[in-house]
């Protein structure tokens, strides 16, 4: 019996490696990329579904350190695009994930039972619901697999694996030691062109689809690395003069993107970092910001002037690309922002409790923009960008319910992640939960402007990040530092 098992192994494997052979030829000889691309991904494969199955581990933390490098293909067919080797890894880890909870594996009941993941439930429960009730069932099935995928592996996954001061340290090192290559490869692409705005959009090709999601991705790590210059330079798992390194970088990372919701979140968190130092209470921070919207609205008027009469176009003067975020008389990027906006409200409107349905934005917006409001780039055929919102985006493809759910999330992570700053007695802890919301508060503030959370390179950061404040949270937030 064991001759024969043997002898079938030996054949099947024969079988196997001639397929491979067969396939290798035809990748030469052919000139079709994705039949190269298969020759060379499918060893890889094989590589992948060992790791994860034996060391998951290794191949969580292998994951975040190819997702920067991952090549983004637009197009591989009927307009869809993958990130190759990362949404594979991912897709394949939730798969396997799904398989483990079926047979009995169980995540931590401390991370289950947290608020934050609570509200991450009840957010896709109701993009499952709107999904049923979608307006494109396809479309939103597709999108709310990929979201939960990202939710399985970045968030419940990375919590389970690296919730730890030393785990969240080496995703953070990891994830910024390959973008840090991605960084200088677009740094010496747009030197090229002497580091004009003209071309931002396409030198971090093929790594990243456009500078607006490079530059969000550079500032969400960029906090932690300046959190790491103020720690013991004798500390083995943050390093002071290795970050002091790699800081540079990310500054001219975040610089030269030319995304101006980029700088505009960078320069907002400064007032995060300060109250955090300061370990103002939640009430003041509350009072404070509806004083300031109250002043807002009364010089409501003199602002909207002022706005209104800034014709300041994007430009490869970093000043003036600047002044250009409130121009909204002659700049096509802000106006078509501003239609795509009204277009995302207006689906609301129509649809206030279910929305379109998860990811059709893009397929229904057409018929909802306003003449008036439409530019030389506005298009009616879906193919230029969606909504330009994480927020918008809930609200008008899964409703109410679903913006206030997402809203839930940023929410109580904010006030979890500020509560371990305030009450943790370990310095270093609060450094690292401090890095971590402000991480997290560049894209809360970029989200304003774009989406990215459909993407693995910006998915692994938010979700994964998301996950670190429930951990450490759970850890250190019971400790009795300072008054919350």
């Amino acid at each position: 019996m064991n001759r024969l098992v043997a002898h079938k192994g030996i054949i099947f494997s024969g079988l196997v490696i001639s397929l491979y052979a067969l396939l290798i030829f035809f990748a030469v000889y052919d000139s079709s990329l994705y039949l190269k691309i298969a020759a060379i991904g499918i060893p890889f494969l094989f590589l992948a579904v060992y790791l994860a199955l034996y060391y998951p581990y290794w191949y969580i933390l292998l994951l975040v350190v190819l997702l920067p490098l991952s090549l983004n293909l637009e197009d591989i067919g009927m307009g869809a695009g993958i990130s190759l080797p990362g949404e594979v890894m991912v897709m394949l880890m939730a798969l396997l994930m799904i398989i483990n909870l079926l047979s009995g594996y169980q995540f931590s009941p401390d991370i289950l039972r947290h608020p934050v993941t609570i509200a991450i439930g009840l957010n896709l429960l109701w993009m499952l619901i709107t999904s049923i009730t979608s307006t494109m069932p396809v479309i939103s099935a597709k999108y709310l697999v990929m979201r939960i995928a990202f939710i399985l592996v970045f968030y419940l996954f990375i919590a389970q694996i690296l919730g730890t001061v030393k785990g969240i340290t080496a995703f953070f090192w990891l994830y910024g030691a390959t973008l840090l290559i991605v960084i200088i490869y677009t740094l010496l692409r747009h030197a090229q062109f002497n580091f004009i705005q003209q071309v931002n959009a396409y030198v971090p090709k093929p790594f990243f689809k456009d500078h607006t999601i490079y530059g969000a991705c550079v500032a969400m790590v960029l906090p932690f690395f300046a959190g790491r210059v103020f720690m013991s330079f004798k500390n083995r798992l943050m390093p002071g003069p290795l970050a002091l390194f790699v800081l540079p970088f990310l500054l001219a990372g975040v610089i030269f993107s030319y995304s101006r919701a980029v700088w505009l979140s960078i320069a907002l968190i400064m007032i995060g970092a300060l109250v955090l130092i300061l370990k103002i209470r939640m009430k003041y921070l509350i009072g404070a910001l509806l004083l300031a919207v109250a002043i807002g609205f009364y010089y409501k008027e003199p602002l909207m002037y002022k706005v209104k009469n800034v014709q300041s176009e994007r430009g490869s003067d970093i000043e003036e690309h600047a002044s250009s975020i409130v121009n909204i008389q002659s700049s096509a990027s802000n106006k078509e922002r501003i239609n795509r906006w009204e277009a995302g409200l207006d689906m609301f409107f129509e649809k206030p409790v279910m929305g379109f349905g998860p990811g059709t934005y893009p397929f229904q917006y057409a018929r909802f923009q306003d003449k008036e409001l439409m530019t030389r780039i506005s298009t009616y055929f879906g193919d230029k960008g969606g909504v330009h919102s994480e927020y918008l985006k809930p609200l008008s493809e899964s409703g109410l319910p679903g913006f206030i759910s997402f809203v839930a999330i940023i929410l109580l992570t904010i006030t979890r992640g500020v509560k371990v700053v305030y009450n943790s007695k370990d310095r270093s802890v609060r450094i690292l939960a401090a890095t971590i919301i402000l991480g997290l508060t560049t894209y809360y503030i970029h989200g304003f402007f774009n989406f990215f959370l459909h993407t693995d390179k910006a998915a692994v950061l938010f979700w994964g990040m998301t996950a670190f404040i429930v951990t450490l949270d759970i850890k250190y937030g019971k400790d009795k530092n300072i008054s919350f």
